[in-house]
């Protein structure tokens, strides 16, 4: 298991960011699948999808932009 993911929130990113918040059952092997609660949530948004059985903090999301590509590349 990881210790933090970080997703790109603009974009398809969205909708990832939307699945992996809620808890899921696998469906060939009918596995739970528990929700990945968000480290970095600074508006509380994501507070109304906590549940028991969530993994705390494990999503790190960032909003790219230009700017941001940029000096992400330079420093990578």
């Amino acid at each position: 298991m990881p210790n933090k993911i970080v997703i790109d929130g603009a974009g398809v990113g969205a909708g990832l960011i939307d699945e992996l918040i809620m808890a899921q059952n696998d469906i060939s092997t009918g596995q739970f699948l528990a929700p990945f609660g968000v480290m970095n949530d600074d508006s509380g948004y994501y507070q109304q999808f906590r549940s028991a059985d969530m993994i705390p903090n494990l999503l790190y999301i960032i909003k790219a932009n230009a700017t941001f590509n940029t000096q992400m590349y330079a420093n990578y």
